[in-house]
């Protein structure tokens, strides 16, 4: 394995940004996982994923390159500097910043449903069409999508789904412990907040329908709760009554992040403490030496540099550098828009069910997530999401006002 994509237990759920994966070839010798790749065999692919070690006495580290400098790539650096290997981190925008930044500040590990369901394909058409829906789609990147597009179809089949619900358990239930001593050894356990979360509902149809996907949550290992309208309104006084009259799922063991920016950068601080060098370049190019190790080439120098191994963290655009026969990304651009907050609108991250916004807590601040775009890495962003989010507030209440401009994660 020269190439590896290292966030199984590592990744954690910031939210509703990011690339998005499915199963495929790479013209490396690579291991990367995603829910689809080990669906089926979960544990035999986890029980098989040797545990990280320091060098052998007399034996030299490995030398590491650790690509994005995202959430994935911070926890990546630090656990592989925690056993003692060389990494050198790239990213080039410095750390915490894309997805990593512009996301719904969230570790959901009770999201163990996967997009790709039933249920998903019967509201499509009503999402397309609905000014509220979380889902834009550039129709000139439709061709681009088609794959992708087919790949999503599959994945939606009864069977399939059960399969990859299993899979997103398992892995979930590994996040906490993964990244609990990264939190602790880097100071950025300060910023986390455990106050569980909510998912309130539109309708008194879909509180009710909500008994059966609580009972699925369980046996799923998710602790969750159906509350009622009163039980919501004493725990978010501050909810508009007449929007959410009809109840909520609590999902006791949520945790939000007040600055996901920050969380990265102590993270990655911490990695540099254990010997990680960090430089801030936009990687070009990598190619497989014969010998099996790795030559990166970067914008900051005319060199090529030699790895043993390579960590591809870079999100939406690691399909450039992974070239085409690479795992098949297509970028769903993830958009947040800041609130202030003088009055405390909300004390934990609250999801608004029948559109799928996010609103989420950040000291002084409120930040609504949720809408996604289907588009090329250099679409410029379209409209009707950000629309959606500047509405979003008026179910907290009393609206906040915008704090600044909309923003972009891929």
């Amino acid at each position: 394995m020269s190439i590896a994509a290292l966030h199984l237990a590592l990744k954690p759920c910031f939210g509703s940004t990011g690339a998005m994966t499915s199963v495929a070839r790479t013209p490396f010798r690579c291991r990367y996982h995603t829910a689809g790749d080990i669906s089926g065999h979960a544990g035999r692919v986890l029980d098989r994923a040797p545990p990280l070690q320091p060098p052998a006495p007399g034996s030299r580290p490995l030398q590491i390159a650790v690509v994005g400098a995202g959430a994935v790539g911070a926890a990546s650096a630090l656990w592989l500097a925690r056993s003692g290997q060389r990494v050198t981190l790239f990213d080039r925008l410095g750390p915490g910043e894309g997805a990593s930044y512009g996301n719904a500040c969230s570790f959901a590990t009770y999201a163990v449903h996967p997009i790709a369901r039933p249920d998903t394909l019967r509201k499509l058409p009503r999402m397309l069409v609905d000014p509220e829906s979380p889902l834009a789609i550039r129709w000139r990147h439709l061709p681009d999508l088609a794959g992708w597009l087919a790949r999503f179809l599959w994945a939606s089949r009864p069977s399939r789904v059960a399969e990859i619900e299993q899979v997103l358990a398992s892995l979930m239930s590994m996040a906490e412990s993964g990244w609990r001593p990264l939190l602790e050894e880097s100071g950025a356990d300060s910023l986390l907040r455990r106050r569980g979360c909510l998912y309130v509902h539109g309708s008194r149809a879909s509180h009710e329908a909500a008994a059966l996907a609580v009972a699925e949550d369980r046996g799923l290992g998710v602790d969750a709760e159906l509350i009622s309208a009163e039980q919501l309104h004493e725990m978010e006084p501050r909810l508009n009554r007449s929007l959410t009259a009809h109840g909520a799922v609590y999902y006791p063991s949520g945790v939000h992040v007040v600055d996901p920016r920050r969380l990265v950068r102590l993270v990655v601080e911490e990695a540099m403490r254990r010997g990680a060098t960090l430089r801030k370049a936009d990687v070009t190019a990598l190619h497989q030496r014969p010998d099996g190790r790795v030559e990166l080439r970067s914008a900051v120098s005319p060199d090529a540099e030699t790895f043993d191994r390579v960590v591809l963290a870079a999100g939406a655009w690691s399909r450039r550098l992974a070239g085409r026969r690479g795992p098949p990304l297509e970028t769903e651009r993830g958009y947040h828009v800041m609130f202030t907050q003088d009055h405390d609108v909300l004390s934990r991250p609250t999801a608004w069910e029948p559109v799928g916004f996010y609103m989420t807590p950040m000291d002084d601040r409120l930040r609504v997530a949720g809408t996604v775009a289907l588009a090329s890495l250099d679409t410029p962003a379209p409209q009707r999401p950000l629309d959606t989010l500047e509405l979003a507030p008026r179910h907290a209440g009393p609206r906040p006002r915008p704090l600044r401009s909309p923003v972009v994660g891929f």
